[in-house]
């Protein structure tokens, strides 16, 4: 089954609202992500989606 036509339009919204999703972790939260240590998680989880979206 192809893709829809607007695949790629849909996919760049959903993945934008993503890297705002992780940048308003790291502005607003981070503080209390290296409280629970969770600082290596978070980073590499963001990592993973940097490489994914290229």
């Amino acid at each position: 089954v192809p893709f829809p036509k607007n695949f790629l339009s849909i996919a760049k919204t959903i993945l934008k609202r993503l890297f705002r999703v992780y940048a308003h972790i790291y502005h607003q939260h981070f503080s209390e992500v290296v409280q629970l240590g969770e600082e290596a998680h978070l980073n590499t989880s963001f990592k993973h989606f940097i490489f994914f979206v290229q």
